[in-house]
């Protein structure tokens, strides 16, 4: 599926309220995950996962890559001013 670009049709994404409404509710997911690694020993962290040839400590290195990917991206497009994106 190619997404972009994608400037001149209504938005794939669009969540309702205001951008900060999920950021308590994120910042307690967050620190459940975090005190849940905190635990991990090492046979937790080479533990395989479902994700097949994936070890726990893969999957998680994954989500932190793919967590700044995510933050690069939405700071890169808040800097953009395209017509009908509200900031």
């Amino acid at each position: 599926m190619k997404l972009s670009p994608r400037y001149d049709a209504p938005s794939l994404l669009s969540i309702d309220g205001r951008p900060d409404d999920q950021a308590i509710v994120v910042s307690r997911q967050r620190k459940r995950m975090e005190t849940l690694l905190d635990a991990f020993g090492e046979d937790e962290w080479k533990a395989p996962s479902r994700c097949d040839g994936w070890t726990v400590q893969d999957v998680v290195a994954h989500l932190v890559g793919v967590n700044a990917f995510w933050e690069a991206s939405v700071n890169a497009g808040l800097k953009l001013n395209v017509p009908g994106i509200r900031h």
